[in-house]
């Protein structure tokens, strides 16, 4: 079985370095407005936990989907 996790973005500590986007492109990318955003908000894909680890501003967080746990 997969470990699936649900990613939550503070849009308000979000301060567009774009680390997230840089390491996980298929779970984040930066708007048009310079800022994240989680282009899926549950995903399989491991590098979404390192991009959440990597945000300087701390402004991801990941939870497992099935049991509510915070992961990252």
């Amino acid at each position: 079985m997969k470990n699936i996790w649900r990613i939550d973005l503070d849009l308000a500590l979000c301060s567009g370095m774009g680390d997230c986007a840089r390491l996980a492109p298929e779970v984040f990318e930066l708007g048009p407005d310079g800022l994240a955003h989680v282009r899926s908000g549950v995903t399989d894909d491991p590098a979404a936990l390192d991009a959440v680890r990597a945000c300087p501003m701390a402004a991801l967080q990941a939870w497992r989907d099935d049991t509510g746990e915070q992961v990252a």
